[in-house]
């Protein structure tokens, strides 16, 4: 809202004029500021409804999604749980951290870097974390970052200790320590299990939080170990999957050209008792697959119980009256191998190790304001019950979206022919008739992201200091981000929400284009922008039905407020910068990559050809980045997880719209130097073709230029790519 238009709005104090500028205050400082709640899941892969996963019952991560804008392509930053999650939580690379294992506290190891959680704190948040957020031991200095990140101590559930013990029923009746574990809970160490406590604890502080005297702002960052190995949950779970529903992965078998130094030969899944058992040899296996079926099945049931534990934790916010305040988002800490490849686990670079679930609500932004909701009578964050009303895979999810009546927050007008008394039909409306359609619905964005995104995003989505750029000497640095706050991003993604459903009127509603344009302009965009915003909008209401007035109001504000939401930093980019934005290397506007593409495989098309691309993209980074190290060109017992000392190759790969390239180089531990000349493997997967990344090319003599030209961007690094 301009400044001009709000002194309009107060000077002739219209109701609709108050209610916007109530909703659209920033946050004070008596303790009105939102709260964070930071999700971060052990070992999750994109497996999940909202992500189009039809075979998965995970209602309440979907309902998530429902309120968010979701990103169909984040990346973490090595596919291992410390130096990933050590990564986000200090906005840092693995090479900026210098933690690649397990062993080393990066404020004594690297430099003192300020994290995600103490930036909050620092800020008069109520900091606490519960189960796994940092990596315990020596790379959180055995403390979780205590007390520098928690204002309270941090909470670990006591049943965790069990993880390696022999707790899993055999089919004998003895116990063993088990990858494929469904229990019975009653049965196990303190009759509970350790998301059961986490999500017992969250629940507990939430409540305690509601009563609090001392009205503070709270980041609260809970972590969920399922479905990290063992595949330990309460068996009742696997029945949500029948094992005569299981498929195989696609390309479940060894790809033929893959460099050896590359392959992680899966030692945790193998030291478990029932793979043992299996006798499956080293390295590549191929593991049974009647077991791989089981593994899988399991898999999926850990994550529906985990989700079962997010949906306690959601509904504990909204039971204690924080639904409406809170930004929440909700990440994997890196994915993990199903069968893929042959590969089981993470550890490695390929996109099934790399790729996560990333989800960011905003209140206000992504989804519907307060006083809508309780208006309606609705709930943001219901709980949902898996075992309850279980439909068909497509309606489960078509139900998640039926919320998008109320995250889309904004009303269109069905035109009658008539000037007056048009009816309205909701977003939601729309949607739910044709979500089965090739329509692209808003809040989803292919756009390529990182996990060192995250800490500038919610410092900037609560109104804290945002992050400078990280030197590129960053070490005595102790507050500032090696990513980019993807609030720009979420915002122009929100903003266009007007137009898409314009797109889908038009399509599928047998409309006339210009008629419903206009209506739309003249109903929503001129009453929002014009000069007397008071007179307009009288003359707007007294043309609506009684019955539709708070329809109307509702429509006004949401429009305005999304496009005044939280922020004033814009997207929309004048001529002159696009002109600026265009030197930006790409293969709409970089012919000779599009000839080496073309060279390597004829059938090549550039993902901006795709008729879903979002030419806005162009704008956004061009490339994203994760490594991996290595101990040995040839697999051997500690290639997946080898100590700093033993690290002496390092795998980088880099993604594209159109292409993953992946170098594996020497490395010297010593002074953590890649000696980029002394190369050990090269990986080329166009992914248009070849979306599996089945089929290296890197090795075709007529791939090559492509493969120089790759070389030589991956080598360059992620300070090349970055948002203009």
């Amino acid at each position: 809202m301009s400044h001009y238009l709000l002194k309009t709005c107060l000077s002739k104090r219209s109701v609709l004029c108050v209610l916007l500028f109530n909703l659209w205050m920033p946050p004070a400082a008596d303790g009105s500021a939102k709260n964070v709640l930071f999700l971060v899941v052990d070992d999750l892969r994109p497996t999940l409804g909202c992500y189009g996963d039809t075979i998965m019952n995970t209602k309440n991560i979907d309902n998530l999604a429902s309120k968010s804008v979701l990103f169909e392509e984040a990346y973490v930053q090595e596919a291992v749980c410390g130096p990933s999650r050590i990564s986000f939580l200090t906005s840092r690379r693995p090479d900026t951290t210098l933690l690649y294992d397990f062993f080393s506290y990066w404020r004594v190891h690297a430099g003192n870097y300020t994290t995600l959680p103490q930036h909050f704190k620092e800020h008069g948040y109520i900091t606490q974390s519960v189960g796994k957020v940092f990596h315990p031991g020596r790379a959180s200095n055995f403390s979780d970052d205590s007390p520098y990140s928690w204002t309270n101590k941090p909470y670990h559930p006591s049943t965790f200790q069990y993880k390696m013990s022999k707790v899993c029923p055999n089919k004998d009746g003895s116990l063993g320590m088990n990858i494929v574990c469904p229990v019975e809970v009653d049965k196990m160490p303190e009759k509970t299990l350790p998301d059961l406590q986490s999500a017992d604890f969250t629940v507990n502080f939430l409540k305690n939080m509601s009563k609090s005297k001392e009205k503070k702002p709270f980041f609260l960052a809970v972590g969920f170990h399922k479905p990290h190995v063992p595949l330990k949950y309460p068996k009742e779970y696997k029945d949500l999957y029948p094992l005569s529903k299981i498929r195989l992965a696609p390309h479940h078998t060894l790809p033929l050209r893959l460099p050896l130094v590359a392959w992680n030969p899966w030692n945790d899944v193998r030291s478990r008792d029932d793979v043992q058992a299996l006798n499956v040899s080293f390295p590549f296996g191929p593991m049974p697959e009647h077991f791989q079926l089981l593994m899988r099945q399991s898999y999926y049931a850990a994550t529906s119980y985990m989700d079962v534990q997010v949906g306690r934790v959601l509904a504990a916010l909204e039971e204690n009256g924080f639904a409406n305040n809170t930004i929440i988002s909700f990440v994997g800490d890196h994915g993990w191998s199903l069968g893929e490849h042959q590969e089981w686990s993470k550890f490695s670079l390929f996109r099934a190790a790399t790729r996560v679930p990333l989800l960011i609500s905003i209140p206000g932004v992504t989804h519907s304001r307060p006083w809508e909701t309780s208006r309606r009578g609705e709930k943001l964050f219901s709980f949902l019950d898996p075992f309850r009303d279980s439909k068909s895979d497509s309606s489960k999810y078509n139900d998640s979206l039926n919320a998008t009546e109320s995250y889309q927050g904004l009303d269109v007008f069905r035109s009658k022919g008539q000037a007056f008394g048009r009816k309205f039909v909701t977003v939601g409306d729309v949607v739910k008739k044709y979500v089965n359609s090739d329509v692209t619905l808003p809040f989803k964005t292919k756009a390529l992201v990182e996990l060192v995104d995250l800490f500038p995003t919610l410092a900037e989505a609560a109104g804290l200091p945002t992050l400078p750029l990280c030197p590129k000497d960053p070490f005595n640095t102790m507050l500032c981000t090696e990513g980019a706050s993807l609030m720009p991003l979420i915002k122009n993604i929100t903003q266009k929400s007007s137009s898409q459903v314009k797109n889908i009127i038009n399509m599928h509603a047998g409309r006339n284009k210009r008629e419903v344009d206009k209506n739309l302009e003249t109903n929503i965009l001129h009453y929002s922008y014009s000069a007397d915003d008071n007179v307009q909008t009288k003359k707007f209401l007294k043309s609506q039905p009684s019955t539709s007035l708070n329809n109307a109001i509702k429509t006004l504000a949401d429009h305005t407020l999304a496009l005044n939401s939280i922020n004033s930093t814009e997207i929309h980019y004048s001529q002159t910068e696009r002109n600026t934005n265009n030197k930006i290397i790409e293969f709409k506007e970089d012919i000779t990559l599009y000839e080496a593409a073309r060279k390597c495989d004829p059938s090549f098309v550039p993902a901006y050809q795709d008729k879903q691309h979002d030419e806005s993209l162009h704008h956004w980074k061009q490339a994203v980045f994760s490594q991996y190290p290595r101990p040995s060109v040839e697999p051997e017992k500690d290639s997946d997880e080898p100590h700093l000392k033993n690290m002496h190759f390092m795998g980088y790969s880099m993604w594209t719209p159109d292409v993953r390239y992946s170098e594996w180089a020497r490395f010297t531990p010593s002074d953590y130097k890649v000696h980029w000349a002394d190369n050990y493997g090269r990986e080329l997967y166009l992914r248009g073709s070849d979306p599996h990344e089945a089929h290296n090319l890197a090795l075709f003599d007529w791939c090559q230029p492509l493969v120089d030209i790759m070389s030589e961007r991956l080598r360059r690094g992620w300070r090349y790519a970055r948002p203009a």
